[in-house]
């Protein structure tokens, strides 16, 4: 995912037998954050996560440079890559449901995807062991800049064209975006609707995450989304990137909703 210099969230968890801080610590989180967010700039988003329970939440900086809005526990944030531990769940469910397996190969879903000569699983997509190439240093390559649209179709066409890839599927591991990319395709193709539908319905829903949701439509209104930036010289200005693809990234949740889809699941 694109690093958004705008607000950031930050769980934290502790061990204990008690669901709740110890003393004195509370102040010792204010402080700590307090001196790395100044009031008139981006900041974040902290949470203590203990025994299952969310027992330390507050926002340190601007959700709104403009509006001078202050960061909360509600603020609605952009979480990145965690994303793809909800995409991993979608497929790890679908698999439950008897719709896909893991070992499935991906060109039984995406048959446009090239036929390297050794077979590529969404097991693989999701250890990041697929060998596929990571498409934003592809289209870097291309000569894409951060304000040009890139679509979940734009990455598939990408990834159409590819002849080979970095090495043979499961004798290395690379951080890979595209396998994610992939994955969500597959989860609309299985469960025939949207990662964020599916999500929405099997995840969000049942766990009281009601301000989760998947970035997939740069025109919506989003009550309590957080704005990103970037520092240009000495000021900060807005950053806009409509990068609209999902499975990657696109999560948006607040800090409030995390403690309620980070439940244990099997492993992929």
């Amino acid at each position: 995912m694109i690093k958004r210099l705008g607000a950031y969230i930050l769980p934290f968890f502790a061990a204990a037998t008690s669901a709740q801080l110890a003393p004195g610590t509370e102040a010792k989180l204010d402080a700590l954050f307090t001196a790395k967010a100044p009031k008139d700039g981006p900041g974040l988003v902290v949470g203590v996560i203990k025994d299952g329970r969310l027992v330390y939440s507050k926002g340190f900086g601007q959700a709104d440079l403009e509006q001078g809005s202050p960061l909360t526990s509600k603020s609605v944030i952009d979480v990145g890559s965690v994303t793809k531990h909800f995409t991993a769940t979608a497929l790890i469910l679908l698999e439950d449901e008897g719709k896909l397996s893991l070992d499935d190969e991906v060109r039984k879903w995406i048959p446009t995807l090239p036929d390297f000569g050794k077979p590529i699983t969404i097991r693989r997509l999701l250890n990041h062991t697929s060998g596929l190439r990571d498409y934003f240093t592809l289209f870097a390559l291309k000569g894409w800049q951060l304000d040009q649209p890139l679509t979940t179709e734009k990455v598939l066409d990408l990834m159409a064209d590819q002849r080979d890839l970095n090495f043979a599927p499961g004798t290395s591991f690379n951080y890979c975006n595209t396998g994610y990319v992939l994955a969500s395709e597959i989860v609309k193709r299985a469960s025939k609707e949207s990662l964020d539908a599916y999500l929405k319905r099997k995840v969000f829903t049942p766990l009281g995450m009601k301000s989760t949701t998947l970035y997939t439509d740069t025109s919506a209104v989003i009550p309590g989304r957080v704005e990103s930036y970037r520092k240009a010289g000495t000021r900060w200005t807005r950053l806009t990137a409509p990068q609209m693809t999902v499975g990657d990234g696109g999560l948006l949740t607040t800090i409030e909703d995390l403690p309620s889809g980070m439940e244990p699941c099997r492993e992929a």
